[in-house]
């Protein structure tokens, strides 16, 4: 999952600076809005955000205001699968090179990195390892946290910057917590019991999108390596961003 990609895809793809790839942060996203392409959440959408000290349903968020402060290395929140998939077409013409959302085993693999464990780094978790529901959120999101949860800390209430937490194997950030991440899959409950066993590409049609990852708002067993959560394709709010894949 760390193919050599084309060095003028760096200027609009998050890097850090040994050249490893990261979930897409709001730097390159940028350059697409100066292209005149809008998001849905720009044209009035009502999404999940944070303001005057609670979580509401409103419009007036997007991906450079979901409600707290957004650097150039934060990731890109506010987006739906529609604007995820936008961008992956924005770039693979902006490069030449195609670049496509992972699949749901892609991510898969990627975040385990050749581990068995729960986790990427192991079988327990606290605030070295990612950004998740800890001493910080201001918001009841999950009032049922465990307590060891409710004392963590990782540093950062909602995003932190890119990289801020250690990579797995495959030097791969944030592939558990921060954000969660859209995949290309249509969700199938039990799509994984019939299908191919190399390489599979999910259902071919479906009412929701695959999501992996977990968030800074997400508590218990939304981090694991296998959880698996989908939303309607059209959602977009201050916890969903997305990641990219470069496909030679």
């Amino acid at each position: 999952m760390r193919e050599r990609t084309p060095d003028e895809a760096t200027t609009y793809f998050g890097y850090d600076q040994a050249g490893n790839r990261t979930i897409l942060n709001t730097s390159p996203f940028d350059a697409v809005y100066y292209t005149g392409y809008r998001t849905e959440t720009e044209t009035g959408e009502k999404v999940l955000g944070w303001r005057e000290g609670r979580l509401m349903y409103d419009t007036g968020f997007d991906w450079r205001k979901p409600g707290y402060v957004q650097g150039d290395r934060h990731p890109v929140v506010c987006v739906n699968w529609g604007d995820a998939m936008a961008f992956c077409s924005w770039l693979s013409v902006k490069t030449g090179h195609p670049f496509r959302l992972p699949t749901e085993a892609e991510w898969e693999y990627a975040c385990r990195a050749g581990a068995d464990t729960p986790y990427p780094w192991g079988d327990t978790i606290d605030g070295r390892w990612c950004n998740f529901a800890d001493k910080h959120m201001p918001f009841g999101y999950f009032s049922n946290r465990p307590a060891e949860h409710r004392k963590a800390d990782d540093g950062y209430a909602f995003a932190a910057p890119v990289g801020t937490y250690p990579a797995n194997m495959f030097g791969l950030y944030d592939m558990i917590g921060n954000v969660n991440e859209w995949c290309s899959d249509w969700l199938g409950e039990d799509y994984y019991s019939w299908s191919p066993v190399n390489d599979p590409l999910g259902p071919s049609s479906g009412s929701a999108r695959v999501l992996r990852g977990g968030s800074f708002a997400y508590s218990l067993g939304h981090w694991y390596c296998a959880d698996r959560m989908a939303n309607d394709p059209s959602h977009g709010d201050f916890v969903v961003g997305f990641r990219v894949v470069f496909s030679p």
